[in-house]
């Protein structure tokens, strides 16, 4: 019998941190009747405009990873992918199967301030970093495009699973 608390302890202690610590590659649910575990087979991509402002973040996509589509990519662009403008303070989240999402970069995200009858661009961000699958993020992984500051301090934080990409 002791042996059984132990071991319920011990696996109930190690999926806490698992949740808490954010464990790529699985989801946590603690609702319903008890504690269900999923494997995460799809690659999710966060909008974040933590501005005061609206934000087009100028997302690009490919499905190729090697070396020199990344080159191509940060050279000449890749597949946009439509977001629209991300409302002051909004969140979206995108899902890609792993097969669809083999690099992925915000070019120039701009950001945008909304009058009656025009819009203006008020600042850019630099390119982000090209991110390649199996070499920056994988299957499973959470990828956040975290868009902040206002003007000229407007900029792009980009991360995986929680850990800032340079």
């Amino acid at each position: 019998m002791r042996t059984r608390s132990t071991v319920c302890a011990t696996t109930l202690g190690l999926l806490a941190v698992l949740q808490i610590g954010g464990c790529a590659g699985f989801d946590f649910d603690w609702s319903g009747s008890g504690l269900t575990i999923g494997l995460r087979t799809g690659i999710t991509v966060e909008l974040v405009n933590d501005t005061a402002f609206h934000v087009d973040p100028r997302i690009r996509i490919d499905e190729d990873d090697g070396d020199f589509d990344a080159f191509l990519a940060g050279v000449f662009g890749s597949d946009p992918f439509s977001t629209g403008l991300l409302e002051p303070g909004e969140i979206i989240e995108l899902t890609f199967d792993c097969d669809e999402l083999g690099l992925v970069l915000s070019d120039e995200a701009e950001q945008i301030e909304r009058f009656t009858l025009f819009d203006e661009m008020i600042g850019y961000a630099d390119q982000s970093d090209v991110l390649q699958r199996d070499e920056d993020f994988e299957c499973g992984d959470w990828i956040r495009f975290r868009f902040v500051g206002d003007f000229g301090n407007f900029g792009v934080i980009v991360s995986v699973n929680g850990s800032i990409v340079d």
